[in-house]
């Protein structure tokens, strides 16, 4: 079979399947390793309370809840999947996780799971009356599109096994409701036989922007050299439910294992770049290379560069496995992959696991790390602005793998991934950054969810492989460009299985504001349009696209009579507030109460005066020229002069 260089051909997406019913009744699937007996139901889930929240540098720790774990899913369905493949996203209402054998919803404010079905159910739909998935479907994504205001999700299907090509299953929501109905397409990414030799498509890739959607595969012949398959689409029909025009882009071999298509955050003209970026396909000094390569629009055709260009980075080692407390078998740690791609104001973020030695070296890797890369994008050409690897430099090290990283609108960023050592079960943490951080460092490693069990899951790979990953999952909030949701897994005990994966989402908030104090401004009664300019830290709005916006108000006072407030976000440390005093509001200190985006807020006591009006007026008194009897009252005539008429907020007393 020929396959020049990036050949590029034309598809049409397989009609359209409309369907309401993607939370039916679940169904019984095949799994990634041998069905796992029936067990007891599971015990619900709870939040945890706000009040055992401990704050963590730099990003502050919200109130996490439990997902998904492979209890559940014997619990549900009575098999299991091997690995979860940890993956969710946050949206306006909702979470939503995608893992192998489950999809969830949650209610994002108090994390109350509100539905969960198989991956099989959440993706069936007929095609040419032939039912998809064929077998199973397995390597999910989830993503929430805020451009377009709608969820997307995919999932490789293993296909029939009298055929030995399989597809790609695109689902996209009719809304931002994930509970709704969601449109199904069949991205026919599957290669027919050629002769004796079949393929097979895996380890599919999914990412967004304004002008489409992308996904990449990787596809195995039974003879000869693995490949990359890309697959382009216009975003604007599959919104509506609409058959579209697929461009695939094959036998692509300079990109190591499948590249990440950047989900891009920003604002784009039709004719501004999607990002492709992978890991270098070589080995030894060129191992640690970021390759990339762009593709553009032209009309409705997009062109992708016909080989790929790489930024260098030192070397990076083969992966160790991870040892972990009560695991006979080292815990699997995947390999050089780059595990997502995410691009907010022009830069460019991205992290997988690599070998390193004690100083951080790739040479002789005895431990594993996660790796991080913000590249600029700005000049067209790409380069790396930062770069940092995360690992322990001990003697007896933790091993951390499969990081996935996200940045919000401030340029502050986080990354989750698990980790383990020889005395320690496997675990969730994260690490983080502020915008004004030293370059190429992370904060403290902090620990988000406690491993609470041995875990020993082997596949029939020879040797067998004790399974985790493949990769986890952060997302950037779409009400408030500040939040940022990471999903990891980790090692649980459960009361009817041992040797069990669980999955915990949380929230990591960006630093807190504050507000100089006191401020002591002042205006007096009845004033309009007073203008007070703020100053602090930590002050973030994110524009009118966004529901949550940065709010200042002024507290305190009765009648308050403040109205008609305006706010200015003028940088980090600098905000405007514009707002009316009424002649009747009370006289004396207000507070000034501002509140980011994201719901923290910060109070200036007695920052603003409202004083009462100084009254220039002429009065005149003239006695009663009839006489009085002593002892009886003199009665005064009192002519207010040069004054316009009293109002109930400035009376003269006399």
């Amino acid at each position: 079979m020929k396959h020049p260089a990036c050949l590029a051909f034309v598809a049409l997406v397989f009609a359209p399947i409309h369907d309401s019913s993607a939370q039916s009744n679940p169904q019984l699937v095949q799994v990634e390793s041998d069905p796992l007996p029936i067990v007891e139901v599971h015990p619900d889930r709870t939040v945890l309370p706000a009040d055992q929240i401990e704050p963590s540098a730099p990003q502050t720790v919200g109130p996490g809840f439990q997902t998904i774990g492979l209890q559940d899913q014997l619990s549900a369905f009575g098999t299991g999947s091997i690995p979860p493949d940890t993956m969710g996203a946050i949206g306006p209402q909702h979470f939503v996780q995608v893992i192998n054998g489950s999809v969830a919803i949650y209610n994002r404010t108090n994390g109350t799971r509100l539905s969960h079905v198989t991956l099989n159910a959440f993706f069936t739909a007929t095609f040419d009356d032939v039912l998809y998935p064929r077998t199973r479907a397995f390597d999910p994504r989830v993503l929430y599109d805020r451009r377009s205001g709608r969820w997307f999700a995919s999932a490789v299907e293993e296909g029939d096994p009298s055929l030995t090509e399989n597809h790609v299953l695109l689902a996209v929501s009719e809304s931002s409701d994930p509970t709704g109905a969601w449109h199904k397409y069949l991205i026919p990414f599957g290669e027919p036989d050629d002769g004796s030799t079949t393929f097979f498509a895996d380890y599919a890739t999914l990412g967004t922007d304004d002008n489409g959607v992308y996904l990449a595969v990787r596809i195995f012949p039974s003879s000869g050299s693995s490949f990359v398959k890309i697959a382009a689409m216009r975003k604007t029909p599959l919104l509506g439910g609409s058959a579209a025009t697929i461009t695939f882009f094959s036998d692509i071999t300079d990109m190591f294992s499948v590249p990440q298509p950047a989900t891009n955050f920003d604002a784009l003209d039709p004719s501004d770049p999607t990002w492709f970026i992978a890991s270098s396909p070589f080995a030894a000094s060129a191992s640690g290379r970021i390759y990339y390569r762009t593709l553009t629009w032209s009309g409705d055709t997009p062109i992708l560069d016909s080989s790929s260009e790489f930024l260098n980075s030192p070397e990076v080692g083969t992966l160790p496995d991870a040892p972990a407390s009560g695991s006979d078998t080292d815990v699997d740690t995947g390999d050089k992959r780059l595990l997502m791609a995410a691009i907010r104001n022009n830069r460019l973020w991205t992290c997988r696991t690599i070998g390193v030695d004690s100083d951080g070296d790739g040479g002789n890797p005895d431990r594993t790390a996660c790796e991080w890369f913000e590249l600029d994008l700005s000049g067209g050409t790409p380069s790396i602005a930062q770069r940092g690897r995360v690992f322990d430099n001990s003697n007896d090290p933790f091993f951390y793998y499969y990081p996935s990283i996200m940045v919000n609108g401030q340029g502050h960023a986080a990354m989750g991934f698990s980790g383990s050592r020889g005395n320690s079960f496997i675990s969730a943490y994260f690490t983080g950054r502020l915008a004004n951080d030293a370059a190429d460092t992370m904060g403290s490693i902090e620990l988000l969810k406690a491993g609470e069990a041995a875990y020993e899951r082997l596949d029939g790979a020879e040797p067998p492989r004790n399974r985790w990953g493949d990769y986890s999952y952060t997302s950037l909030d779409p009400n408030n460009d500040m939040t940022l949701w990471t999903i990891q897994e980790y090692a649980e005990n459960s009361t009817f299985n041992p040797n069990v994966w669980g999955t915990w989402v949380t929230p990591l908030f960006a630093p807190a504001p504050t507000l100089n104090n006191p401020l002591i401004a002042s205006a007096a009664q009845g004033d309009t349009a007073v203008t007070v300019t703020l100053t602090g830290t930590g002050f973030y709005d994110p524009g009118d696209a966004f529901p949550a916006r940065l709010n200042v108000t002024l507290t305190g006072g009765s009648p308050n009579g403040i109205s008609n407030y305006s706010v200015s976000y003028l940088n980090p440390t600098e905000a405007e507030i514009t707002f009316d005093i009424d002649p009747a509001a009370e006289a004396g200190f207000r507070d000034i109460f501002l509140t980011n985006p994201d719901g923290q807020s910060a109070t200036a006591i007695d920052a603003f005066e409202i004083l009462s009006i100084e009254v220039d007026i002429g009065v005149t008194l003239s006695a009663n020229p009839d006489p009085v009897l002593v002892g009886e009252p003199l009665v005064y005539t009192v002519t207010v002069t040069n004054h316009e008429p009293l109002t109930a907020g400035n009376v003269v007393a006399i």
